[in-house]
């Protein structure tokens, strides 16, 4: 499958369409090629690419691209599971692959097409069909755009960038984030293979961001008490991360700590240093509080956690309520505390 597109031209293109033996419409250059310039061409106009993607943009404008080797990817760790059809984006002007091309299913709404860099950094995404609910249909630019230059990474660790600006299409955003967050793993795996996802997500991809539901959490504090997450499950959790080798730090810490005595709250610290090193800091600052070892940043990678200090809080309910680092309390950590306690 080719498109090309010359800066100069008026007319209406006629493209030379190759016959393939199967029919399906993510297969079928006459629905694909609209779709992928459509993509490709609204975010170097309309997101204002940055320097590295100019040569990007020239090419676009010159020469051409072809789909290659379009295969099905499946998680069959992944239950009900889906199948993502991935494709190489072959630049032909340059000679050489510059990105890939991706469609994913969206549970009860029609698919999505993405086109990502070689990074797998996002540099396009719509919809197959246009999204109609209630008889309305919606534009979706606003909340897609979003998306642009988002990785794998970046989305398993953003607060809020699933929440669209209209409620009316919750529903609709949740399903897409479900979407793309299993494409994006597939295409990861495709590209750089299990184990670099591995390493990647140690813990597997949590999706600990707020608006989440925690799935998973099983750790031992300094007590040697094993904490699960049954245990979060029965009342609202504070999650302050540390850093003991800094003064200021243990103190701020211990000052938000302090924000959560008589509100039932538990709170458990969350340490970046080994038993030796976190041993002061308990003896100096820690009350009845859990504290965990995490040198090895197991915790912190589950959780997603920022540079110390940093809060997360958790409800009875297992959802992520609160995320940020704490810069300072009275801005940042006490009127999340507040809202959290009521």
């Amino acid at each position: 499958m080719k498109h090309k597109k010359t800066h100069h031209q008026n007319k209406k293109e006629i493209a030379k369409v190759v016959p393939t033996k199967k029919s399906s419409p993510w297969k079928n250059p006459l629905v694909i090629i609209p779709i992928l310039t459509s993509l490709l061409f609204a975010v170097l106009w309309i997101s204002k690419p940055a320097n590295s993607l100019r040569s990007i943009e020239i090419a676009a404008l010159r020469g051409s691209y072809d789909i290659q080797s379009i295969s099905k990817l499946i998680d069959n760790e992944t239950s009900p599971a889906q199948s993502v059809e991935f494709g190489n984006l072959w630049d032909n002007r340059l000679q050489r692959l510059n990105g890939y091309v991706v469609k994913f299913p969206v549970r009860n709404f029609s698919d999505v097409a993405m086109i990502l860099d070689p990074e797998l950094k996002i540099r396009s995404i719509g919809s197959m069909y246009p999204l109609i609910l209630g008889g309305q249909e919606y534009y979706l630019g606003s909340f897609f755009n979003k998306f642009y230059e988002q990785s794998l990474l970046t989305l398993a660790n953003n607060s809020g960038i699933f929440t669209p600006d209209d409620n009316v299409l919750t529903k609709y955003a949740g399903a897409f984030k479900d979407g793309l967050l299993y494409a994006l793993k597939l295409s990861y795996i495709k590209v750089n293979g299990k184990e670099a996802l591995d390493k990647l997500f140690p813990n597997g991809i949590t999706l600990a961001a707020v608006g989440d539901t925690l799935k998973t959490f099983q750790t031992v504090d300094h007590l040697g008490k094993t904490i699960q997450l049954s245990d979060l499950e029965k009342q609202k959790t504070a999650i302050i991360a540390v850093d003991v080798g800094c003064g200021s730090c243990k103190q701020t810490c211990a000052s938000v700590r302090d924000l959560f005595d008589g509100t039932g709250v538990r709170v458990i610290f969350v340490s970046d240093r080994d038993e030796l090193e976190t041993a002061s800091f308990i003896k100096e600052y820690v009350r009845n509080e859990s504290v965990i070892y995490d040198d090895k940043m197991a915790i912190t990678n589950l959780l997603y956690l920022g540079e110390p200090p940093y809060l997360m809080l958790i409800d009875d309910q297992l959802k992520i309520v609160y995320k940020n680092s704490i810069s300072d309390i009275a801005t940042d950590a006490e009127p999340a505390i507040n809202e959290f306690i009521k």
